[in-house]
């Protein structure tokens, strides 16, 4: 479910786009203090730590980046998860060191199988686990605590996101909030760049497409159950800082985008528009329709990430935030890494794996061979 244009920012397929977006019109925001101040227990309650936020990173910047997919040609009597996976697994190594490189997805439908024969014995030689931000960190969730308070001070300060959206998407917006259940003085309180994210991740369907289901959930869970180490390649924090720091106006145009791209939605089809009749829609939609960019990704195909994710897609500014700094500074940190011996896996956001500022490009650009071996 990789999505262009305006839902690019959601990383919501169509369909379920057009399901929040509904009928026009909505509830005024409420923007009295008071009012506003209950979002501290909403947030509480929805929010997730920064850790799942910034694990999830890929999956925001393809579905920013992407574009939905067509109608599919096969029955829909047919199983579309019946095949072999085949993903791409990439390694870096010296004499005595071996690093795999494992792009990931990190909310993935129930009944995906994506790990290959290959993949699994690659998790039984390796003797540590490396992801983006691990659950695991307790320092690292202490730490977010006084950066989430941080934001609410300061989302308490700044005007109603409803006001500071374009003001021909203000009242899409309103409905939009509505119908997936985030209150607008939640949104109030968020930095701009996060709101499109919350929006998706408040919208998929968790009980068959869910984080638990993703890549890195599955990965930690098995290797703490080996007693293996499992390590952050980053520092959490300080990439929440960065894309919000970002300038208001950059972070607003993913956000204007996403309800743009609503708002068109309506005009072409306002009856596709009606909740009820959307999800019928969605319980009759082919999987393979649905899923098919996890379906390609699981059988290694990552044209549509090479393709999509682009600094046009995205902005300049959270091209560089999300992508380009984070990739250089994941460069350094391998090639750090390669100085101790041993085997580990590092398995991090498929969209950093992929196009001319993947990590592999920058490692080669710093000498090292990196091999797709899968």
């Amino acid at each position: 479910m990789f999505l262009g244009g305006g839902f690019a920012a959601t990383g919501l397929s169509f369909a379920v786009a057009t399901i929040i977006a509904a009928s026009l019109g909505g509830c005024a925001c409420l923007n009295q203090a008071a009012t506003r101040q209950f979002a501290l227990d909403d947030a509480a309650r929805i929010l997730p730590f920064h850790q799942m936020i910034l694990k999830k990173l890929f999956l925001g910047a393809a579905a920013i980046a992407a574009i939905a997919v067509g109608p599919a040609a096969e029955s829909r009597k047919s199983n579309p998860f019946d095949f072999e996976p085949n993903p791409a697994i990439w390694k870096l190594s010296d004499e005595d060191t071996t690093i795999y490189l494992f792009g990931t997805v990190h909310v993935l439908p129930k009944k995906l199988k994506w790990q290959s024969k290959a993949f699994k014995a690659i998790v039984k030689e390796v003797d540590t686990l490396v992801v983006e931000t691990t659950e695991t960190d307790e320092e690292a969730e202490a730490s977010f605590e006084k950066l989430f308070d941080e934001m609410i001070v300061k989302g308490l300060e700044q005007k109603p996101l409803v006001d500071r959206v374009a003001p021909e998407n203000r009242d899409i917006l309103k409905q939009l909030a509505k119908e997936i259940a985030l209150p607008m003085e939640l949104l109030d309180l968020m930095p701009a760049w996060l709101v499109p994210f919350m929006v998706y991740y408040q919208s998929i369907d968790s009980s068959e497409v869910s984080g638990q289901y993703g890549v890195e959930s599955v990965l930690e869970a098995k290797f703490r159950r080996a007693k293996k180490p499992i390590l952050s390649i980053e520092d959490g924090d300080a990439v929440f800082t960065s894309l919000s720091a970002l300038p208001e106006e950059e972070q607003l145009v993913m956000v204007n985008d996403m309800l743009a791209e609503m708002r068109e939605a309506v005009a072409e089809d306002p009856a596709s528009l009606m909740p009820a009749k959307e999800k019928e829609k969605k319980q009759k939609q082919p999987a393979s329709e649905e899923h098919a960019d996890d379906i390609s990704w699981a059988k290694g195909d990552t044209s549509a990430l090479v393709s999509e994710l682009t600094e046009e897609a995205l902005g300049k500014g959270m091209y560089k935030a999300l992508l380009t700094d984070r990739n250089a500074a994941w460069t350094g940190w391998l090639i750090k890494r390669l100085e101790t011996p041993g085997k580990i896996l590092v398995a991090v956001g498929a969209g950093h794996l992929a196009g001319d500022d993947s990590v592999q490009k920058m490692l080669e650009a710093r000498g090292m061979t990196v091999k797709r071996i899968h």
